[in-house]
């Protein structure tokens, strides 16, 4: 992947594991919302509500290193981050494309991996390390409704984030998947119950994405 579309692919990614955004968060990114020096996002969320996510180390790294070559693509006018091979951005149904060929790539069996369920598997393995759950509510933005937490509130139980269930399986301090950044950023989406086979496909498309990348 070292040509800029796929620079940029691999970016997208990247950010959508490492942050845990919409697609439509993804595809309104700006890149005057990248602030690599204190390695957070500017995310401009649903009812436009505005959060700052952390972004781990991987992503940023996978971000700069498109963004040093995005120029090529078009040469865009425009400051939105990701951008199609004419300098236009990009849609959110052109994002979850991008998600369903490399999903083909690493897990040919496997369809229902998408952005969202990248969204959901970043927010299950934070819970799983730790991380407190009103952090991960604050990362994953503002629901439509009002925030029910379920019924759950240990290890192996069910917890809602949002309005979306999230199956835990373990806590205490472990691997952050963001990289190690830190759990202060400032302030989930549709009801969707993620099983545990699926965290782990999401999972292993999270991990065959970056395998793919690095053997290219």
């Amino acid at each position: 992947l070292s040509t800029p579309l796929g620079k940029r692919d691999r970016a997208i990614l990247e950010v959508l594991y490492s942050c845990g955004l919409r697609a439509a968060e993804l595809a309104g990114l700006r890149v005057t919302d990248v602030f690599a020096d204190q390695q957070t996002l500017r995310v401009l969320g649903k009812r436009k509500k505005e959060r700052v996510v952390p972004i781990g180390m991987y992503a940023l790294n996978a971000l700069r290193d498109y963004l040093s070559s995005r120029h090529m693509l078009g040469a865009p006018e425009h400051s939105i981050v990701f951008i199609n091979h004419r300098g236009g951005p990009l849609t959110t149904r052109s994002i979850q494309r991008i998600v369903e060929r490399y999903v083909l790539l690493t897990l040919p069996t496997r369809h229902e991996v998408s952005p969202h369920t990248l969204r959901h598997t970043f927010a299950t393995h934070l819970l799983e390390n730790g991380v407190e759950f009103t952090i991960v509510q604050q990362f994953l933005g503002p629901c439509d409704r009002r925030p029910d937490r379920g019924d759950g509130d240990g290890a192996g139980g069910p917890r809602h984030v949002g309005d979306q269930q999230v199956l835990v399986k373990g806590s205490g301090p472990g691997g952050d998947p963001t990289g190690g950044v830190g759990q202060d950023a400032p302030a989930v989406e549709d009801q969707f119950v993620l099983s545990a086979d699926q965290i782990a496909v999401g999972h292993a498309a999270a991990k065959g994405f970056r395998a793919s990348c690095d053997d290219t």
